[in-house]
């Protein structure tokens, strides 16, 4: 059963969000950052795992990039082959999807770019670009846990707001992707209140 604070708080930051979303996806997009290569590589191998927020700052992520843009594109043509239509959907980390919004700019300012919505932004345009709808949830989850002081991620007996989504989480997860799926294939979308307890 739904808890209705958990409700009220979906009922709330939807209508927020349906409003400030578009133009907070638009502003992330037009700030593509660049990174400071001397300040990401934080590993020998140049795989620094917090580099996943930046340009490519070295060959190996122009090559893990310019593989994971070909395994959407081909998996595009053969899901319209037999007459499918792909939907692409990004998942967060809790860095990101953090309610502390020092924790995303800190890492921003370390690593010398002005967000963490790089990749988020490349998938977008790959989908603009390819003509396959891409759902990004970083910044809505981000929003979303900044307005309600929600951690999304980990679990009270581990480390709060680090590794897999939480209940909240899935449950915010599951509301966007409804609303988001039901908007692609029908041209409608869920209204808060759609399968409230």
């Amino acid at each position: 059963e739904e808890d209705p604070r958990t409700q009220a708080r979906w009922e709330a930051w939807s209508e927020h969000w349906s409003q400030a979303g578009p133009a907070a996806l638009a502003e992330t997009d037009r700030r593509v950052p660049a990174c400071d290569a001397k300040r990401t590589t934080t590993r020998q191998a140049g795989y620094g795992e917090d580099e996943r927020y930046c340009p490519p700052v070295n060959e190996l992520w122009a090559q893990a990039w310019a593989l994971t843009e070909a395994i959407v594109t081909t998996l595009d043509r053969d899901v319209r082959a037999t007459g499918g239509r792909l939907l692409v959907v990004t998942l967060t980390d809790g860095t990101a999807a953090s309610p502390a919004d020092w924790r995303r700019k800190s890492l921003a300012r370390r690593l010398g770019i002005p967000h963490l919505g790089y990749p988020e932004a490349r998938l977008r345009a790959l989908g603009s670009q390819a003509g396959v709808p891409v759902l990004t949830l970083a910044e809505p989850f981000s929003d979303y846990a900044d307005r309600y002081n929600a951690h999304l991620h980990g679990f009270p007996n581990g480390v709060v707001g680090a590794g897999h989504w939480n209940r909240e989480g899935h449950w915010l997860a599951g509301r966007l992707l409804a609303s988001w799926l039901t908007e692609s294939l029908t041209g409608a979308g869920v209204r808060p209140d759609d399968g409230a307890p």
